[in-house]
């Protein structure tokens, strides 16, 4: 009778995989062949009941941002509102600019209205950051939307959008000092643009109705925020004559950038929240912005991961090439966010399956968190709560991959599915931890835009 007891649980233990047999077997699809994957599961207490190579640097992609607005998060607060300051005395007009990634060239143009600026008034401003584009972002996402100039003063995003209508291209706003060049006979529809030169060459046979061309990055933000404001960019300044009439415009509250922000992998708004973040810590000294604020959120990070090596931030989008994270070091921040006071409102930030850059992607399951793809790079990291309500951390990065990026997405989808789909028994540990291949000695989103062969977060 104990034989045949003993048989009966032997047979029903082995028809039932457990969660980290099947995560096994996701991981081996052909797909990620020859890829570099690393996974890491961890419980709600951020114990660790899954690993796959947690220990080794991946590049995160737009992962980064999960970073960059936690650090925000913390250091500003989620109510923090940046406040830009205006003036205007004689024929020169004065910009306090703290930071503010959401003006708007409606915002300036009601502002210069308000403070009758014309087009023959100087504009200063006085930056809290004016670092250009990110370290190591690679040359040709440069004249992209997602890739724009990075400061303190700037408006619509640094971006603009180029479309057509009726086979003809419309016509651009001056302030962009964009010069626009029409070849219908080559080969397209297709656009080039030069940031350097401010030349846009649209090529081929444009299609009837209305139809966008592409979304770019604006040549010289400043002067377009100032051109937007009714007057001429003349400079920076470090200080402003005494007793200013100032009139302030108010930004939308932390919270809601920090959405924006992590729905939609908007890499300006990124940028600005580590720099608004770094900024608020100490003044960042001008052409040094990029190294400080990186230095100030791997601080940051110091006292709360495991290992402090498990991160080196070179920008806060994700964007660089160079930044590295271990998958153990994102479920350690991910559970340590979760005991602050702004956790909630923070977790209402986080894009859920079926909307912004999960749109169309697992649809109806818990997760929370955020996507990320670069050429080569998948990633998937947040939280997700199990058959049992429990809630698992989880952070999975692909490198080195060959196949499309949607196949790798869909894998990542699946093992995330798969996490929530698990019954852990009430008796049992749920999950078996596998060990992470060592540490080498010397380690060196769907709704994604695509341009210039680049996939970006």
């Amino acid at each position: 009778m104990l034989f045949a007891k003993f048989a009966i649980f032997a047979a029903l233990t082995q028809s039932t995989p457990t969660l980290s047999a099947k995560i096994d077997a996701i991981l081996a699809e052909p797909p990620l062949a020859g890829a570099l994957v690393s996974v890491t599961i961890a419980d709600q207490r951020g114990a660790v009941l899954y690993g796959r190579n947690s220990n080794l640097r991946v590049v995160p992609a737009s992962n980064q941002k999960l970073l960059s607005t936690i650090f925000a998060f913390s250091t500003l607060g989620p109510d923090h509102r940046p406040v830009t300051r205006f003036a205007k005395v004689g024929g020169k007009v004065y910009v306090d600019a703290p930071g503010d990634p959401t003006l708007t060239s409606t915002n300036l143009a009601e502002i210069g209205k308000q403070l009758r600026v014309s087009g023959r008034n100087q504009v200063y401003a006085r930056l809290a950051y004016n670092p250009g584009y990110g370290p190591s972002w690679e040359f040709d996402d440069l004249p992209n939307r997602y890739a724009p100039k990075i400061s303190a003063f700037s408006v619509d995003e640094a971006g603009f959008a180029a479309r057509s209508k009726d086979g003809n291209v419309v016509g651009l706003p001056p302030q962009l000092q964009v010069k626009l060049l029409r070849r219908p006979d080559e080969v397209g529809p297709k656009s080039e643009f030069d940031p350097a030169s401010g030349v846009l060459i649209v090529r081929g046979t444009l299609p009837k109705g209305e139809a966008g061309i592409d979304t770019l990055a604006q040549p010289r933000p400043l002067a377009t925020a100032a051109a937007y404001l009714g007057g001429k960019w003349v400079g920076p300044v470090t200080a402003f004559p005494d007793n200013l009439p100032w009139t302030e415009f108010v930004g939308k509250p932390l919270t809601e950038v920090v959405k924006e922000c992590l729905v939609d992998s908007d890499n300006h708004h990124a940028e600005h929240l580590l720099m608004m973040a770094a900024a608020k810590l100490a003044p960042l000294e001008p052409r040094k912005e990029y190294a400080q604020a990186a230095e100030r959120m791997r601080a940051f990070y110091a006292g709360i991961l495991k290992d402090p090596s498990d991160f080196r931030p070179i920008d806060g989008s994700g964007l660089s090439r160079h930044n590295f994270v271990t998958t153990r070091g994102i479920a350690d921040i991910l559970t340590w966010a979760q005991n602050q006071p702004w956790f909630n409102t923070y977790f209402d930030c986080l894009v859920q399956s079926g909307t912004g850059t999960l749109r169309g992607r697992n649809s109806g399951v818990t997760f929370r968190g955020k996507t990320g793809t670069l050429n080569s790079v998948v990633a998937l990291s947040g939280y997700v709560k199990n058959t049992v309500g429990e809630r698992r951390i989880v952070s999975v990065v692909f490198n080195h991959g060959v196949t499309t990026s949607s196949q790798q997405r869909d894998l990542a989808d699946k093992l995330m599915r798969t996490v929530e789909e698990d019954s852990p028994s009430p008796n049992a540990h749920e999950i078996t931890a596998r060990p992470a291949a060592a540490r080498p000695a010397n380690p060196s989103d769907a709704g994604a835009l695509v341009a210039h062969g680049h996939r970006v977060p």
